[in-house]
């Protein structure tokens, strides 16, 4: 008996050896996997920190985009509105033919009426 109780020892020494060898090794694995996906989200974190950081500095020029545009219509309709109150000038042929006399050295002299 004495035989089959060690021989039963061993056994079970063996498969407990053999459990406690897979749980430590599984729980190894465990820890370096979580260290792994740990890195993975801390890195997935800095870049969505810097795509924020993107977004706020697009959205901030957008605004100032938006505002120029609003300048330029504000400018565009002033100018639009002094067009339309400038009125041509009408000369007369009479008008022009002095003009030309006077800027030419002929020596003429108009004509009286």
């Amino acid at each position: 008996m004495k035989t089959i109780k060690k021989y039963w020892m061993i056994i079970v020494a063996g498969i407990a050896a053999v459990f406690g060898f897979f749980a430590i090794t599984s729980k190894q694995r465990n820890v370096k996997k979580a260290n792994k996906l740990q890195k993975q989200i801390d890195d997935n974190k800095v870049t969505v920190d810097k795509i924020e950081g993107k977004t706020e500095i697009i959205n901030q020029q957008r605004e100032e985009i938006k505002q120029e545009i609003k300048q330029q219509e504000q400018k565009i309709e002033r100018l639009e509105e002094k067009k339309q109150e400038i009125k041509p000038e009408v000369r007369k042929v009479s008008d022009a033919k002095e003009n030309i006399l006077n800027k030419t050295s002929r020596g003429r002299k108009p004509k009286k009426k």
